[in-house]
């Protein structure tokens, strides 16, 4: 079982604290040219905005992510 964080169905791998009061998420979404894509959300939209959500698999992160990508969008 692994857990997987998400902000509005998007997953994120990873979230880092900014001292300003805002939150830069590193989604599993890749641009075009294959580079990662962020967010730059404020901490209350993040808090409302997160979930968490299991998806049982012995897959490699980026494989359960796309999985977990195809539940939502089925």
């Amino acid at each position: 079982m692994v857990k997987i964080t998400t902000f509005h169905d998007r997953p994120v791998r990873h979230v880092r604290y900014m001292p300003d009061g805002t939150v830069i998420l590193k989604l599993y979404e890749r641009r075009a040219n294959g580079r990662a894509r962020y967010l730059r959300v404020s901490l209350a939209q993040w808090l409302v905005g997160r979930g968490v959500y299991f998806v049982d698999s012995h897959a490699s992160r980026r494989a359960q992510a796309r999985q977990f990508a195809r539940r939502r969008t089925a």
